[in-house]
């Protein structure tokens, strides 16, 4: 009786193994689909933590953009408000040179601030 179960089941492993075929992705370790089922030391990552993983990297590096593009804007405030500094000292002493270089600082300072936020763009789109 024993022998004859041990040869029923072997047989329909055999079929169930037959059945179920090679999955495409499965053809290159040469393994059958049902035994990848049941191989708990497969090398291969499960497809949801990979996609997890690969959602917190973009979310962390989201945020580290909305940090760079924040210190650019604070950046630029703090070296607008020096400008408007510099031209209240200029207008109060009528000093025109002090004026034309207050103007030159705060137009190269709006540009610094302008070349970072697109940096940032730039690399928000990678």
């Amino acid at each position: 009786m024993r022998r004859s179960l041990k040869g029923f089941l072997a047989a329909m492993l055999v079929v169930v193994g037959l059945l179920t075929g090679v999955r495409g992705d499965d053809r290159e370790l040469g393994k059958s689909a049902w035994t990848i089922r049941f191989w708990p030391f497969s090398k291969r990552a499960p497809e949801t933590q990979t996609h997890a993983a690969g959602q917190a990297a973009d979310k962390q590096q989201a945020q580290i953009e909305a940090a760079r593009k924040l210190r650019a804007e604070l950046d630029w405030k703090r070296r607008a408000e020096v400008c408007q500094k510099l031209r209240q000292i200029a207008f109060e002493t009528k000093d025109d040179e002090l004026d034309r270089l207050a103007e030159r600082l705060d137009q190269r300072a709006w540009d610094v601030y302008v070349r970072q936020v697109e940096q940032a763009r730039s690399r928000e789109g990678r």
